[in-house]
């Protein structure tokens, strides 16, 4: 029967590669080798994959083996499909890779222990997030839930390996992070976090954060050797002993080493579409960091297979949350509550409403099974490729700025921490981004009925737009079924402000001489600022070859925005004359009333051009000059003496942005025109018109 449940439940497994946790790395049973449901579970050709499989029955061989060390079939006590599509395996708890790896170094678990209390403060019951497992039946009918003495494991296939490059090539792929260090000194790294005050003598026995379930942009298949391990998380941290990495000074090895027990949310290179709730620590000072390695054969397995999954717990490492927060849509997904807490020499880990699992004292040295002596939480970036080139593109947090706040960014709140006693504090030093790269605030409004909170955001590209740019989000994605290993795409995404108000603009990164704003688009380098003495009283400018726009002082205690345009006559400096930008060669701006209802003026001696209001919207438009009777803005057009007026007819229904002229040379009315299929174009008709003008499926005609 087992067997043929592993079979079955096959075809419900994503492509996913863990990267922080290898303990969560599990299989069962030989007879998925060669399933054809299996070989299509992973996003990639299932031709490619079936060839790959094919000619290569001894990498086969080898995975299943690894696997098969994991656990097997017997092991098995249900099965069930997360809402996001994982198969998850209930596995007997003294079955589990984390019992059996101690077990192999000579310090077996042999009972199941009792999970703390909760701490105070904490409800007693609290709402389980829904991707939880909570018992309601999958699509099979079957329970998600693991009842008795069974323990919920995310099932790995040898399919996934298999995509990963092989098994030295995922086993590789399970790189280990460094700790938050002040300087930074591991390339690629970067964290914003805060850490509590826990006074000149440490002895931290519970932390607590509650943190955003937030999702980034960046999903990177391990086949772009670019950025295999690169990853963006939310976590809290406890530590015992010198965060120092490399960690040179541990001889012999564990002797002051940094110890941690860390648990978070994390968004990484994968196939899978969702963030994943992780755990892990280290006993070794991240020694495997230092000196990359393979971990040892099984059934030794990696050191952090010291982690125990608990009965009955509500989510298991790695677990996808399908249900998440990104910036620009609604959030759909309430904060994660992580408690990481000592009790009877053991390391518990407590969130989605239930314990879910504990490191055993065992596994550390010295003090750390009954106390820590520092607690962190907060966020952490590694980008490989800014490992080896210095350019970051993997955001941090939602990948929007810190300053967007509440439903935007990225955040924590609720930080507890307590030392060895009754004593509680909400006290925490924010150690800030000690990559310049990602913002971080604690000032930005956060909810009212938040104790503390910090919020954490997006990479900080160079360049002048962040004059002119707000609302900016990084984003970052692998190219599906592509074997391009330069099919990263990462993409910077604001909202800028143009000759027409402000736009929304993208633009493909890595730019590395600066980006700029021109009229309200993005743009990787392109034409200087222009030059002159309104930079001393205008700001916020954009500028493009055609086009200047700034906030200039008006010298009456305010300012005004002031279009001119590029280039000046004879490439003359440009001044600011009482708020209006102007080129000295220029004649003075024409005299006229239309000043009160048009901005973005720019003009030569032969015409002027604004944008006018019409009362309902701005219309872009001009007007020969001179014009000795004064301009005016007559229904959003500019005129000489008030005349000519907009031509009447159904075509202002469907038609926009539309000037015209009326002048011996020329008379055309032009606008932008609704087609068939809703799309719009350029359509134009000579006037004066004998009857009124209609818009014919995107052609401007007299009717």
């Amino acid at each position: 029967m087992a067997n043929s449940l592993i079979a079955h439940r096959s075809s419900f497994t994503l492509g996913f590669v863990p990267i922080l946790l290898f303990i969560v790395s599990s299989s069962c049973s030989s007879d998925r080798t060669t399933s054809a449901e299996d070989m299509t579970a992973v996003s990639l050709q299932a031709a490619t994959t079936a060839d790959a499989s094919a000619s290569n029955a001894a990498e086969v061989a080898r995975i299943q083996a690894y696997l098969d060390s994991r656990y097997t079939t017997k092991d098995i006590l249900h099965s069930f499909v997360t809402k996001a599509g994982q198969t998850i395996d209930c596995i007997d708890f003294f079955a589990q890779p984390g019992a059996k790896a101690l077990a192999a170094r000579g310090t077996p678990v042999t009972q199941i222990p009792s999970p703390p209390p909760l701490p105070r403060g904490v409800p007693s019951s609290e709402a389980i997030p829904d991707f939880a497992f909570n018992g309601e039946p999958d699509p099979n009918g079957q329970a998600r839930t693991c009842s008795g003495n069974s323990v919920p494991l995310v099932r790995i296939t040898v399919a996934e390996i298999l995509a990963a490059g092989g098994l030295d090539a995922y086993l590789a792929a399970q790189t280990r992070r460094v700790p938050p260090d002040t300087n930074e000194r591991t390339p690629g790294y970067a964290h914003v976090r805060e850490q509590f005050n826990a006074g000149t003598n440490p002895q931290i026995y519970y932390g607590e954060s509650t943190l955003s379930v937030d999702a980034p942009a960046i999903s990177i298949y391990p086949i772009n050797p670019s950025f295999v391990g690169s990853h963006s998380l939310s976590q809290v941290w406890t530590f015992s002993g010198t965060a120092r990495y490399p960690d040179s000074a541990c001889t012999p090895p564990n002797s002051s080493c940094t110890q941690t027990v860390e648990a978070g949310v994390t968004s990484l290179y994968s196939s899978a579409p969702y963030p994943s709730f992780f755990v892990y620590s280290t006993n070794d000072g991240y020694g495997e960091a230092a000196t990359p390695r393979y971990c040892p054969p099984p059934p030794v397995g990696c050191p952090n297979d010291g982690w125990m999954a608990y009965l009955g717990g509500s989510v298991a490492n790695n677990t996808n949350i399908y249900s998440y927060n990104s910036p620009g849509f609604t959030w759909t997904q309430s904060d994660l509550r992580i408690i990481v807490e000592s009790y009877n020499s053991n390391w518990w880990i407590y969130t989605a409403g239930s314990w879910i699992g504990y490191f055993p004292g065992s596994y550390f040295t010295g003090t750390f099974p009954q106390y820590a002596t520092s607690f962190q939480a907060g966020a952490e970036v590694y980008d490989a490729q800014a490992a080896n080139t210095g350019q970051w593109l993997v955001p941090m947090g939602t990948g929007i700025d810190a300053n967007a706040g509440l439903g935007q960014a990225a955040y924590q709140h609720d930080l507890y921490g307590c030392n060895l006693g009754p004593s509680c504090s909400t006290s925490f030093t924010p150690l800030g981004g000690s990559r310049n790269q990602y913002n971080y605030s604690t000032s930005t409004p956060g909810a009212p009925n938040w104790v503390n909170y910090f919020f954490f955001g997006t990479l900080a590209q160079p360049g002048s737009y962040t004059q002119t740019c707000n609302q900016c989000t990084q984003k970052s994605s692998y190219l599906p079924y592509s074997y391009d290993p330069n099919a990263f795409d990462a993409r910077l995404e604001c909202e800028c402000l143009g000759a027409n108000g402000r736009e929304d603009s993208t633009l493909s990164l890595p730019c590395t001489t600066g980006i700029n704003n021109y009229n309200g688009q993005l743009a990787c380098s392109g034409p200087t600022q222009p030059g002159g003495s309104y930079t001393q009283s205008c700001v916020s400018c954009s500028w493009n070859s055609k086009f200047l726009t700034c906030y200039c002082n008006n010298g009456q205690g305010s300012s005004q925005w002031s279009t001119l345009g590029l280039p000046c006559d004879n490439n003359t400096a440009i001044g600011n004359m009482n708020g209006t930008l102007n080129c000295p060669t220029r004649p003075s701006p024409p005299g006229g009333s239309y000043g009160s209802s048009c901005r973005y003026c720019s003009w030569t001696s032969s015409s002027m051009q604004c944008e006018c209001s019409n009362g309902t919207n701005w219309m872009t438009t001009s007007v020969a000059l001179p014009c000795a009777a004064g301009v005016t803005n007559t229904n959003g057009q500019l005129t000489c003496n008030g005349s000519p007026a907009q031509p009447s007819g159904s075509y202002t229904g469907s038609c926009r942005n539309c000037t015209w002229t009326s002048n011996s040379q020329s008379s055309s009315l032009k606008c932008q025109c609704q087609a068939a299929g809703g799309i719009w174009v350029f359509a134009s008709v000579h006037i004066p018109c004998p009857s009124t003008i209609s818009n014919s499926s995107g052609r401007l005609q007299c009717d």
